[in-house]
């Protein structure tokens, strides 16, 4: 089972608790609405993104490694009508074995579950092989708080809630900081409530995840082999600075020889 089989069901109503939850779709739709190409997705999960862009017009190949996530994915397509411009395929990124692709984005902090260097440069270096020369990848990572991730370490907080005639569900997150090893365990708790709202079911999904440092982006980028377009400090495409809170990249393919 893979880290986000479990979530399936409520990634939407998770992810959309994150502030940078719209502004990051809004980035991304501008941005490959102005290219054109194949264009991949890397973690395409239920297909938060990929879905306004195949209704914008899009095609979209979506890779992901849990199975329920794109299930989630694929009848969201066929309800609306967009089967036709998604392609979904169970892929790991650390494997992608394709070719000449013009574009692939891995959207929303998905860089922080590659939770090794290691594992980094191999992305890194498995997206620049897929790329047609002079393609491009786009990120975007966070710019991690260390007092912030100092005053909330082990401390659960309320991300969602939702009551019905049904009853409801929370969703809380609770990070544990390895500050040494710039990792840490996340775990996701659901809790199913009655008509009362008493907690009836509650179940944990763990994982780790790792915050990572712009230079570190900057030196595996040119050891792979990729020239940065653009580093932005927020989804607006404000200027990077000491301030922002995200690090949104634009990498293009250099090619050699």
């Amino acid at each position: 089972m893979f880290i986000y089989d479990a979530l399936a069901d409520f990634y939407d109503s998770w992810a959309s608790a994150d502030p940078a939850c719209l502004p990051s779709e809004a980035f991304y739709r501008q941005f490959c609405l102005s290219t054109s190409g194949i264009l991949v997705e890397i973690g395409i999960g239920t297909g938060r993104v990929a879905l306004k862009l195949a209704k914008a017009g899009c095609q979209v190949i979506g890779i992901d490694v849990s199975e329920p996530m794109l299930a989630a994915c694929q009848q969201k397509a066929d309800e609306h009508n967009l089967s036709d411009r998604l392609i979904l395929c169970r892929m790991d990124a650390q494997n992608l074995g394709l070719r000449n692709i013009d574009l692939i984005t891995l959207p929303f902090r998905t860089l922080g579950h590659f939770t090794s260097y290691k594992a980094r440069h191999n992305l890194f270096s498995q997206v620049h092989a897929a790329l047609s020369p002079n393609g491009y990848f786009v990120f975007d990572h966070y710019i991690f708080d260390y007092a912030w991730a100092e005053a909330h370490d082990g401390i659960p907080r309320l991300m969602y809630h939702t009551f019905s005639a049904e009853g409801g569900y929370l969703i809380w997150d609770t990070y544990k900081y390895d500050f040494a090893s710039g990792l840490m365990d996340c775990v996701i708790t659901i809790e199913r409530t009655n008509l009362e709202g008493i907690v009836m079911k509650r179940r944990h999904t763990a994982f780790p995840f790792a915050w990572v440092a712009v230079e570190e982006v900057k030196d595996i980028a040119a050891d792979v082999g990729f020239r940065v377009e653009a580093l932005y400090g927020d989804f607006n495409c404000g200027v990077f600075s000491q301030e922002a809170s995200d690090q949104v990249w634009i990498l293009r393919k250099v090619e050699t020889g």
